[in-house]
């Protein structure tokens, strides 16, 4: 067996005690204390998982609350003066130990506590007074870096402060080793340090303060790399972890500090300044009890506390008990405009990034989540707005609008050309040298487009104006094409018909999808009077078709265009595209199901066709009304029932609204995600893992823009049930 290494003596400096007592069995006589810590962090936890029950939901591994009820702000209130009480307390009680072993007078865990239990009303009037006194840390921090708007400034504030204030933590040890109360405990760590305030701050503060922080900065650093669950049960074992040095640590460093016998070589005239009595600091330590444990029963002990609170973590994701909202949540890059979801029939999800004025961006992920993404191609010269859709292998279809080289017509204006490219994870070809799929006027702003796939089919939906008469107050025309191959420059025209010109900058006017056999939908709203018409094919070679007004035209009233102006505005403003838009989706049933916003209300509404021609619809509404309301993402859940992705500004938050029938008159409402301030564009869209993915532009709490955040859901229907809601249509 190891001796034990010799005492220092008195004259050592504060370090070479520190260690010694760290090496001579502190860890093992604190163990208890140690574990109890970590016993009462694990009932905090649990009781906190009671007291939120199904109001919280589960982000990246992370249990969370949706918002700050009465009842958790009560919780976290009595939970933080909690925590810091049992911190406070194991401190004090291994200052007792390490007291007993610096002044050769064994103390167990067992006497320190009753000890320290018995000091409990002096403690806790001690601890609000050093917390007021050590306020010169982050006073003077806050100072530095507001008045320099630089972090080393601040850095320096903080140890300026702690220099100045950190004494005041001896209070802490004086109250149960000096027998002080409260106000004479704080008295007495100021007359204590006279002549040496300085560097016992110093101590202190690099003690209490530095090192632990250093221990829990470097246990963070390591588990960073890691995602999702595992890196939420790595944080909550590191966070155990750095507790047992930081606790040993301070203990160790308060009970030097208050012991120590070394003095400026100064005339001391009053005895109140001299250092404490240790003759009668040992008389107030209680001995008896077991011994400490041996040093293989300590690492059992400290082990099995440490990972208490990670197993319970672990154990009710696992068990679930309160059917939490399971999500995973990842920022990735975003310029303006409309962001477009995609997920290739083999890969990772990929998102298409339109960037005003500069083409777009195809950013692709490196894992299903999308923790990390990287730029795949950039593609300049091409308008806002863009389309694309997923192709068999993992390639994606890209449609977009680029300006001609040669200048034409009487105008002597530049043509406007849709171009349509294969895209992989590994970037797009040049654009500018695709085959052009159609030639337009020059009117881009009135330009939208619509691509679907099925198979190696690739259909496209545009609305343009195809002269320039067209683009000076005439009609668009609406046009269904299919190309046999990419790049796509003799593609076939399916149907062609004139439509109200929708003008906008990033909004969705066109949508397009495939149903039974590989017939076209498509779907276009009239941005100006909130008509929404759908042609339906009712074969894929579009011999027959129908054109349907859905919504009527609606003569707007000067307020109602006012009303609507304003909603346009607040989007533009938010996610810099107007809220406007319109998606379709195709069922099993061939009966088509149509989400739009209503440019009056700004409520998400859904459509279900009652006959696969869709000459007539019923309407749902889905989310409430509001001028800053999104157009909604619609897609189609594994069961082949609607899944639609609105806001809900009544509470700020993102919903995924999983239908249980096909005309989602019932149908489950969960909430994905919170956001401040006024909410962007979405997009949505379900993997081959029947997961729903979730594209949608707010700005979190604590950050200063708005974000597109990708939401991936545990489940098909990102909850395990809960009972469905009825609503009138």
């Amino acid at each position: 067996m190891t001796s034990p290494p010799d005492r220092p003596p008195q004259e050592s400096t504060p370090a070479t005690r520190i260690r010694w007592l760290l090496r001579s069995g502190l860890a093992g006589a604190a163990a208890p204390v140690i574990a109890g810590y970590f016993v009462f962090q694990f009932l905090c936890v649990a009781v906190g998982v009671v007291v939120l029950g199904g109001d919280g939901h589960v982000v990246n591994g992370e249990i969370r609350t949706y918002g700050l009820s009465h009842g958790i702000l009560l919780y976290v209130g009595v939970t933080l003066s909690a925590l810091i009480a049992a911190h406070v307390a194991a401190v004090v009680i291994v200052v007792l130990i390490a007291a007993g072993l610096l002044l050769e007078r064994p103390v167990t865990a067992g006497s320190a506590a009753r000890t320290a239990a018995r000091r409990t009303p002096a403690l806790a009037g001690a601890v609000p007074l050093v917390g007021l006194v050590l306020l010169a840390v982050p006073l003077l921090g806050a100072g530095g870096f507001l008045l320099t708007l630089r972090v080393w400034p601040g850095v320096f504030g903080c140890v300026a402060g702690g220099m100045l204030s950190c004494w005041a933590v001896l209070a802490l040890p004086l109250v149960v080793l000096d027998g002080a109360g409260p106000v004479r405990a704080l008295a007495r760590a100021w007359t204590l340090t006279r002549h040496r305030r300085t560097r016992w701050s110093w101590t202190a503060l690099i003690s209490v303060l530095v090192v632990p922080g250093a221990i829990a900065a470097g246990g963070w650093w390591a588990v960073w790399p890691l995602t999702g669950e595992a890196h939420a049960v790595a944080v909550r074992v590191t966070v155990a972890a750095a507790a047992s040095p930081a606790v040993l640590l301070q203990g160790a460093a308060l009970a030097v500090l208050t012991l120590s016998q070394w003095y400026a070589d100064v005339p001391v005239r009053r005895e109140r300044r001299r250092p404490l009595d240790l003759g009668a600091a040992a008389e107030r330590l209680r001995t008896g009890g077991r011994g400490a444990a041996g040093p293989g029963r300590t690492a059992v002990l400290l082990a099995l506390a440490t990972a208490a609170p990670a197993l319970f973590h672990w154990a009710v994701l696992r068990a679930d008990p309160y059917d939490w909202v399971m999500v995973s949540d990842h920022v990735v890059e975003h310029a303006v405009g409309r962001d477009v979801l995609l997920l290739p029939g083999r890969g990772d999800p990929a998102v298409l990034v339109p960037r005003r004025g500069s083409g777009f961006d195809l950013r692709a992920c490196d894992d299903p989540a999308c923790r990390r993404s990287r730029l795949a191609e950039h593609v300049p010269y091409v308008e806002d707005r863009v389309d694309a859709a997923a192709l068999p292998g993992g390639s994606l279809v890209v449609a977009g609008w680029q300006y001609g080289d040669r200048r034409v017509g009487p105008s002597r204006e530049r043509p406007l050309l849709l171009r349509l490219i294969a895209c992989t994870a590994r970037g797009c070809p040049d654009m500018r040298a695709a085959p052009t799929t159609l030639r337009a006027s020059r009117h881009g702003l009135a330009a939208s487009v619509a691509v679907a796939a099925s198979g190696a089919r690739t259909v496209v939906a545009v609305a343009v104006p195809l002269t320039d008469e067209d683009a000076n107050g005439g009609a668009s025309t609406l046009r269904i094409m299919r190309c046999a191959h990419l790049p796509c420059g003799d593609p076939a025209v399916l149907v062609s018909l004139p439509v109200p010109q929708a003008t906008g900058v990033a909004d969705k006017p066109l949508a397009l999808a495939l149903g039974r056999s590989g017939r076209p939908v498509a779907a276009y709203e009239d941005l100006d009077t909130g008509e929404l018409i759908v042609v339906g094919c009712r074969e894929a070679s579009c011999r027959r078709h129908r054109a349907a007004s859905l919504v009527p035209r609606r003569g707007l009233t000067s307020e109602q265009k006012d009303d609507a102006h304003a909603g346009r505005k607040a989007g533009f403003w938010a996610g810099n595209a107007y809220p406007d838009g319109v998606e379709v989706a195709v069922p099993a049933d061939d009966r088509p199901v149509i989400a739009y916003r209503d440019i009056l209300t700004g409520a998400a509404t859904l459509l279900r066709c009652r006959t696969p021609a869709c000459a007539a619809a019923d309407a749902t509404v889905l989310s409430p009304p509001g001028r800053a309301q999104q157009a909604p993402a619609l897609a189609l859940g594994p069961d082949g029932l609607p899944l639609v992705a609105v806001h809900d500004l009544t509470d700020s938050s993102v919903v995924l609204i999983a239908c249980r029938d096909a005309g989602c008159i019932r149908r489950d409402r969960v909430r994905i995600g919170t956001y401040t301030d006024i909410p962007g564009p979405m997009d949505l869209a379900v993997g081959r893992d029947g997961r729903p993915r979730i594209l949608w532009i707010g700005r979190s709490a604590g950050r200063a823009g708005n974000e597109p955040h990708l939401t991936t859901c545990r489940r098909a229907r990102c909850a395990p049930g809960g009972a469905a809601f009825r609503t009138n249509r």
